[in-house]
């Protein structure tokens, strides 16, 4: 474990550590720790050429507490083309570099954990998303938010047996129909939540009772979606 680095340093370092196999680094505490800059630690390495592929014998990248950037996603994704597994929170304008990350590590990834910062007041481009839009069949665990997973994505996904997902409700009707269909012969697990059925404006004369209904009608789809993802996966077995 290394705790006291950036997500910055971690992409410098792995240069330096062309055999490395196995990362895990946490750097959750420094936001707590108010004297620790970590980006000095980053300022006094010296910089290297980024040679692709230097880091080809890293297979499983678990990165949590900080969020990488679209310029350091794709180093990592340079330096480390043969990943199976990662774990790592990234900023939201990530989205078209994600897509390269997926067509890069399609052939190796077998788990994949992304969430995304909600911070980040950078634009969502419908363009840049979902991104995974090519076949990724060694993918067996995927956990990712909408928009970069969509329901209609995961058909490039055939063996998939973990899902976790986070996104719409129409989202959720369609992992329904999916899984109905059979698409997924491998699929042993789901964890999803949905968010609100209906879009809402929070207005400051917003009457109680007009917003108890909308809340109600929330709850009433997000229900009958619960439901109908029970009965599917029933079905299976």
């Amino acid at each position: 474990n290394l705790p006291i680095f950036s997500s910055g340093t971690v992409v410098s370092l792995l240069q330096r550590w062309p055999r490395l196999r196995r990362l895990r680094v946490n750097l959750a505490f420094l936001v707590l720790d108010r004297t620790l800059d970590p980006e000095a630690f980053t300022t006094c390495i010296r910089e290297l050429p980024l040679v692709p592929a230097s880091c080809a014998a890293l297979k499983h990248a678990i990165i949590d507490g900080v969020v990488f950037n679209s310029i350091q996603l794709k180093q990592l994704m340079e330096l480390s083309p043969e990943l199976e597994e990662l774990r790592i929170a990234v900023s939201r304008d990530c989205g078209t570099v994600l897509q390269k990350c997926m067509q890069t590590w399609s052939h190796s990834l077998k788990r994949l954990y992304v969430s995304v910062s909600t911070p980040s007041q950078a634009p969502i481009l419908p363009n840049d998303f979902p991104v995974i839009r090519c076949p990724m069949i060694q993918l067996r665990e995927l956990s990712m938010p909408a928009p970069l997973l969509s329901a209609d994505a995961l058909v490039f996904v055939p063996n998939l047996e973990i899902l976790k997902f986070k996104g719409g409700t129409s989202q959720g009707v369609e992992l329904a129909r999916l899984i109905d269909e059979d698409a997924f012969p491998r699929l042993r697990k789901i964890v999803v939540s949905f968010f609100d059925a209906m879009p809402m404006v929070i207005h400051e004369d917003l009457e109680e009772d007009v917003f108890r209904a909308i809340a109600e009608e929330d709850d009433r789809v997000r229900f009958e979606l619960a439901k109908e993802l029970r009965r599917v996966c029933w079905k299976r077995g």
